[in-house]
């Protein structure tokens, strides 16, 4: 049976992106093409000898695409038009847009100029079409001036190589801590953007969000990074295959819905209310405040010592509420 038309696409865009590739890099061997583009170098090999079968009507020699193939680099002789831009359709226009957008929105971009440069183009090209397919404007965060600020304070650190010191909240901790660090590494997860840093009161390599740091001062002590010290998985940023444990817990029938946001595994029914489940933790301050958070409709299954820290945080919360209630009746 004959291939449908659209199983061919892929191979066709791949194939015709190493055209323009190759022009603006004609001294990457194949296997730093291979890097760039991931893709096998192999792969590339294939796609660049069947580029040589292609070109204008008629395929003589000089229709054809030409190329020079070695060990040192691909240099393209002509391309027969064939290295003009690919030009995206509506649906995919609005697509990414609509990915465009959601990075507008995330704390602590670092390049939002750009971001917002491209969406601003693809909006004009796209005219009022636009309103048909993406749902909204992204609108102003009121607090992205003050994430602007605090990447300004991080590049100047970056390239003065510079300490820096700030407030930090950490989700584990109830207060405002003061850090300082020599900037190691910077990358995005999730919709955060993130510090590794080496902190020199812990002697360590910490990781911090950028939208959680404040009060950020550019040191005159210069940095020290101890890049060669830091074990870094951009597959596993946070090395949670490492650092993190199963719980079991029990979750009540009308939270199930939490399976679909967080790192949990449900498992067999405990009865006609409760479902067993693993949940993924590297922290017991978080695994604390997210069970709270959740009004009685998770509980510890089987860890005894985790189970009676969280009750001891409940009641000293209670405890907390009858104080106060005490206070405002005297």
């Amino acid at each position: 049976m004959a291939a449908r038309g659209h199983e061919y696409l892929p191979g066709l865009v791949r194939m015709l992106n190493l055209l323009p590739y190759f022009a603006s890099h004609p001294d990457h061997s194949l296997m730093e093409a291979a890097a760039d583009l991931g893709m096998s170098p192999e792969q590339i090999k294939d796609d660049l000898n069947r580029l040589w079968c292609c070109g204008l009507p008629g395929l003589y020699p000089g229709d054809l695409v030409d190329l020079e193939i070695d060990y040192s680099g691909v240099r393209v002789l002509e391309t027969q038009g064939l290295d003009k831009p690919l030009r995206l359709t509506h649906r995919e226009a609005g697509a990414l847009l609509l990915a465009l957008e959601n990075l507008e929105q995330s704390p602590g971009l670092i390049n939002r100029d750009a971001v917002l440069s491209a969406a601003a183009k693809l909006r004009g090209l796209m005219g009022r079409s636009v309103e048909a397919v993406v749902d909204a404007i992204a609108e102003a965060d009121t607090s992205q001036s003050e994430v602007e600020t605090a990447i300004e304070s991080v590049r100047r650190a970056v390239d003065e190589r510079r300490r820096i010191s700030f407030s930090y909240h950490s989700l584990n901790e109830e207060h405002l801590s003061q850090r300082v660090i020599s900037i190691t590494r910077i990358f995005s997860a999730q919709t955060g953007t993130y510090l590794v840093g080496w902190d020199h009161d812990k002697a360590a390599h910490r990781n911090f969000r950028l939208d959680r740091m404040s009060d950020i001062v550019v040191l005159d002590e210069p940095a020290e990074p101890h890049a060669r010290q830091l074990v870094f998985d951009a597959r596993d940023p946070f090395s949670l295959s490492k650092n993190s444990r199963d719980v079991l817990i029990k979750v009540a029938r009308e939270a199930l819905w939490l399976a679909d946001y967080v790192p949990m595994e449900l498992k067999d029914w405990h009865d006609a209310r409760w479902r067993y489940a693993t949940l993924r933790v590297a922290s017991d301050a978080w695994l604390q405040r997210f069970i709270l958070s959740q009004g009685g409709s998770i509980v510890i299954a089987d860890n005894h010592s985790a189970a009676q820290a969280l009750t001891q945080r409940a009641l000293a919360g209670l405890a907390a509420y009858d104080s106060a209630i005490g206070t405002m009746r005297s």
